[in-house]
């Protein structure tokens, strides 16, 4: 077992989490700026999301981001309760770390990256993205629309 870190490890522990989330905020508004100068800011960033060759990645994404969360948060349990040694939480929690931003950077390259867009892909786009919408909110009219003897 190792014993508690050092000032210095502590201080490169810090930066390199600063670091990392600096790029994370300066990528994003990189990816920002670049949509709004190819005009798609001001359009909606939902057609961006919804290109259906971007969704699957997308959501996959979004997947492999809440198995990281959820593999961080369950190696500081573990490691709470003691069943865990000191290298096996470190490495874990590395690894959770390191594929958590990962995952940040690539949704964001995925989600943000401008497109070309035709005017009549647009206007499919733009009704698929209002059914998904209406999709979720579907179970609410159905009850709403319901009488209360049925």
């Amino acid at each position: 077992m190792s014993g508690p870190l050092s000032d210095t490890d502590s201080i490169l522990i810090l930066a390199a989490t600063l670091g990392t989330l600096a790029v994370l905020a300066g990528f994003f508004l990189l990816m920002l700026e670049r949509l709004r100068r190819h005009g798609d800011l001001h359009r909606g960033l939902i057609h961006v999301v919804f290109l259906p060759e971007r969704r699957r990645a997308f959501l996959r994404l979004i997947a492999l981001l809440a198995v990281f969360f959820i593999l961080s948060g369950l190696n500081e349990a573990l490691a709470a309760i003691g069943l865990l040694s000191t290298l096996t939480v470190d490495v874990t929690s590395t690894v959770a770390y390191i594929g958590g931003a990962a995952c940040l950077l690539l949704l964001i390259w995925v989600g943000l990256r401008p497109a070309e867009i035709t005017p009549d892909r647009r206007a499919v786009l733009e009704r698929s993205s209002q059914e998904m919408i209406l999709l979720a909110f579907a179970p609410a009219e159905v009850q709403e629309n319901r009488s209360p003897g049925k």
